[in-house]
């Protein structure tokens, strides 16, 4: 396969492939290389509370703290099944 100058290639496993390195000149130099494939790691999410218990009339703010998540997780809040909140780590309800 091709992808051409820079381009990156991904694939579900790890493999062994052909590389065929063109220089300028047009001559061509084949070697192979062994990829690895870094393993999949759980994503968990902590989430705490700034009270507890939760009194009524009083708000709660909530933290997720999430673990192998990446660089920008993406947060998704709900409240009896209703989406709620924006993209925040933090979520804030009076009760």
């Amino acid at each position: 396969m091709n992808i051409g100058n820079g381009q990156t290639y991904t694939t579900g496993t790890a493999a062994e492939y052909m590389v065929t390195v063109v220089s300028p000149n047009s001559c061509l130099k084949r070697d192979t290389v062994q990829l690895s494939v870094d393993p999949l790691v759980p994503v968990n999410v902590i989430i705490t509370a700034s009270s507890n218990p939760v009194c009524a009339g009083l708000p709660v703010t909530f933290t997720a703290y999430a673990t192998n998540g990446g660089t920008l997780p993406v947060y998704q809040w709900k409240v009896n099944g209703v989406n709620v909140g924006s993209n925040s780590q933090i979520y804030t309800i009076f009760r």
